[in-house]
């Protein structure tokens, strides 16, 4: 082989390396321009995944400073104090219950003499004018 020879096989395996290196360096820009792609949207939803949590994180710090206010206050509430109170007002219940009951005894037996009285007047009314009409018929006699 000749040197002339030689230089066109050389060129040729450069050229092909070139071509090859070419290829694969697209190949690998194209692959990692994908993924670089894919990486900024990643990147992009977790932000906004971020934010919302972080919005989410502040409404619950927010609603756990008031539910925390609110067991303060709950805990000020003297329960035994209550307890006494609602057992009084059973008690005064109970007492003003019998109360009412004796009331609406004693009511009863009124209004039963009630009745009576007023049968008793009735009945001495009607006597009272028979007697007036006797005294009227004896004296117009007389």
């Amino acid at each position: 082989m000749t040197v002339s020879e030689l230089l066109q096989v050389a060129g040729t395996i450069v050229v092909l390396g070139v071509a090859l290196g070419a290829g694969a360096g697209g190949f690998f820009y194209a692959f990692k321009s994908k993924a670089n792609k894919i990486q900024k949207e990643q990147i992009e939803q977790l932000q906004k995944d971020n934010e919302t949590c972080t919005e989410n994180y502040n409404n619950l710090k927010a609603e756990f400073h008031e539910l925390k206010g609110t067991v303060a206050t709950l805990k000020d509430i003297p329960l035994q104090e209550i307890r006494d109170g609602i057992r009084d007002l059973k008690v005064s219940s109970e007492e003003n219950l019998q109360i009412n009951r004796n009331t609406a005894t004693t009511n009863g037996k009124i209004l039963d003499q009630l009745k009576s009285s007023a049968v008793t007047l009735v009945k001495d009314t009607a006597d009272a004018k028979t007697a007036v009409r006797t005294v009227k018929t004896d004296l117009q006699g007389a």
